[in-house]
């Protein structure tokens, strides 16, 4: 039998409005009779202590947080912030990594709401000064979420690579360092 169970980083955000890392897990569902419904459990893999534990609601489970354009704003002036110390910064970046691969189990509109979300609050221009940075897994990061964007929406990454190619070669240049797979580069230079 396989294991079915999805591995997770759990952040809270602080009274300063920072991220703070809670630790690794594993995400499992079931009814809790302290909270009268069905939950969203996480267990730390270290002792399998409780990390996180949320009612579901099927009105806001999903949407709200999606809705909640600060959320992105600050999570997206956070990773750009020259100021942004480099451990908080690879944090906030492998958040954002696991957001978007969480994404992937979404239903397939809501998969693209994401998405579209995601490009409207400006993901692709912080993306860029990320992948300027020097950590290389910070850069690293970024690729793969670069590349869920490719995935996603290759006309979208294109125009907006075309676009920025036209202003100035900072954005190719920063790809081609980082190695994006060959079928993703034609994808971006067509």
């Amino acid at each position: 039998m396989t294991d079915t169970r999805r591995r997770v980083k759990v952040y809270t955000l602080n009274e300063d409005r920072q991220w703070d890392d809670r630790g690794t897990g594993h995400v499992s569902s079931g009814y809790v009779e302290r909270l009268k419904g069905m939950s969203l459990l996480v267990r730390a893999e270290s002792d399998g202590s409780l990390l996180l534990e949320s009612k579901i609601n099927p009105n806001t489970a999903y949407q709200k947080q999606q809705e909640d354009e600060k959320f992105l704003t600050d999570l997206f002036a956070q990773l750009t912030d020259e100021a942004t110390d480099e451990e908080k910064r690879q944090e906030l970046v492998n958040f954002l990594k696991e957001f978007c691969a969480f994404s992937q189990t979404l239903q397939p509109q809501n998969r693209d709401a994401f998405f579209k979300t995601l490009s409207n609050m400006g993901i692709l221009p912080a993306l860029e000064v990320i992948l300027g940075m020097d950590d290389t897994q910070v850069r690293s990061a970024a690729t793969d979420i670069f590349s869920y964007l490719v995935e996603y929406n290759p006309s979208m990454v294109r125009e907006f690579v075309m676009q920025e190619a036209q202003q100035n070669d900072d954005v190719s240049k920063k790809l081609t360092e980082q190695k994006i797979t060959s079928k993703d580069i034609l994808l971006i230079n067509l």
